[in-house]
């Protein structure tokens, strides 16, 4: 119930059924370096990765469109 109170979770038992049905997977937290390495970054490696990322969602819409038909 703290836990749940901690992160306003509005129903304690939510917590306790996803425990439940996925507490056997382990989940890890990138490390510190990985946060580093992206303050590090400039704005134009975002707005590169950005673009290339916005060029991959339009090609997998069209995958999945064309697969729709």
């Amino acid at each position: 119930r703290k836990c749940a109170r901690k992160y306003g979770l509005c129903n304690p038992t939510l917590l306790s059924s996803w425990l439940s049905k996925y507490g056997e997977k382990t989940l890890s937290l990138p490390l510190e370096e990985e946060y580093d390495d992206m303050a590090r970054r400039s704005k134009e490696e975002y707005r590169d990765e950005n673009a290339s990322l916005r060029k991959r969602v339009r090609e997998l819409e069209k995958a999945l469109a064309y697969s729709r038909l």
